[in-house]
């Protein structure tokens, strides 16, 4: 991040600087119901020293919010809060205490609750500011197999910062984010179908777990919930410490934002108690899991490689001579994507006949099929 007055922010701590830079962010009037909101009562332009690279958002979800336009390969445009966390990382949180004009009195019933949430994004977006800073190994290589989970993880974290909160959403002063896969994807510019998936991984990772609707404080659920229609509202999230996720099982599965995971799958290689903090508040009848049963069934029954065609032709003969209606092979082979996903985790190899060792080559498939090569 290069801007004129970008070395001086990041000293702001030297005595010489900290007058100079509390001027600069120093407003005559500070309003707003959002850290993003309050901060762009400040001048940009003379934040940054640079007023040529600066602008007004137009339309969108931040019209009327100012934006410094970055150069180079970055060439990302950054509101206020946003330049200024992507600078600071983990020191945003003292930066905003040191100013002491955005969170006061008039916020004081939601003060605990809005410095939690600033502890953490700050310190999650630190650790991910930068790809090639990115100090967890784990981490890393899941964002090297698609660099759009990284545009999502930052924005999670801007767009916990950036909400107007009015009412604590839980009881505790836990660190919320308001959130759909609808505005990530705008946000960002990411396929919605791709932020979906990467919200799937995170939840389950434990990275954010959304909260259930019947653990919202009573003044959050009379505000924004309509008691008639509960399963319409925009999806709460706690934030947790980056720094606390073991990503062995992402890179394991060579997980990625393209991966679909279903709540059947994660039922039946997780149980249904994770299966539920994944997918929140909602009832699973799909027919996939009595498939993936089947699935896990078939492949344990033998210690020789099975085509993979063999498996769900075998799992749809099964499970169709138990049901009554009729079984489209699009549902068998959805459900056997899912469930593929965590075969590595168990020690199943899937491979082509061909790379199949030769006491694991299946003598009936054909040298490009795939093969389970079980544990």
């Amino acid at each position: 991040m290069k801007f004129k007055n970008a070395e001086l922010i990041k000293n702001w701590e030297k005595i010489e600087n900290m007058a100079i830079v509390y001027n600069l962010y120093n407003s005559d009037e500070i309003s707003g119901n959002s850290l993003e909101a309050k901060m762009n009562c400040c001048d940009i332009a003379e934040i940054t020293g640079e007023p040529d690279r600066c602008g007004v958002y137009q339309r969108g979800d931040k019209k009327g919010l100012q934006y410094f336009l970055a150069s180079g390969m970055d060439h990302h445009k950054y509101t206020i809060m946003e330049l200024t966390l992507a600078l600071l990382g983990s020191d945003f949180p003292r930066f905003i205490n040191f100013l002491g004009i955005f969170y006061n009195g008039e916020d004081e019933e939601l003060i605990d609750f809005n410095e939690s949430l600033l502890d953490v994004c700050s310190d999650n977006y630190a650790a991910i500011s930068r790809y090639g800073q990115i100090k967890d190994p784990g981490l890393k290589a899941f964002i090297k197999r698609d660099k759009d989970v990284l545009k999502v993880l930052k924005a999670v974290y801007t767009t916990a910062l950036g909400i107007s909160w009015y009412v604590n959403p839980t009881d505790q002063e836990l660190p919320c984010t308001r959130m759909s896969a609808q505005d990530i994807a705008e946000k960002t510019g990411v396929k919605q179908r791709k932020v979906t998936n990467i919200l799937t991984i995170l939840r389950l990772m434990h990275v954010i777990a959304e909260l259930p609707v019947n653990q919202f404080s009573k003044p959050y659920f009379e505000r924004y919930i309509d008691a008639s229609q509960v399963w319409k509202h925009k999806p709460v999230y706690v934030v947790f410490p980056l720094a606390k996720v073991d990503w062995s099982l992402v890179n394991t599965c060579g997980l990625t934002a393209n991966s679909v995971i279903s709540q059947s799958s994660v039922t039946y290689w997780f149980g249904d108690s994770v299966a539920q903090e994944v997918f929140v508040d909602k009832v699973n009848h799909s027919i996939q899991l009595t498939l993936m049963m089947t699935f896990g069934d078939i492949i344990r029954g033998t210690n020789h490689s099975l085509s993979i065609k063999t498996v769900k032709d075998t799992a749809l003969s099964i499970v169709q001579n138990e049901v009554s209606e009729i079984i489209p092979d699009e549902t068998v082979n959805d459900a056997w994507k899912s469930f593929k996903l965590f075969l590595p985790w168990a020690g199943v190899d899937v491979v082509t006949n061909a790379h199949a060792s030769e006491n694991s080559k299946n003598g009936l498939a054909k040298p490009n099929e795939r093969v389970i090569i079980p544990a």
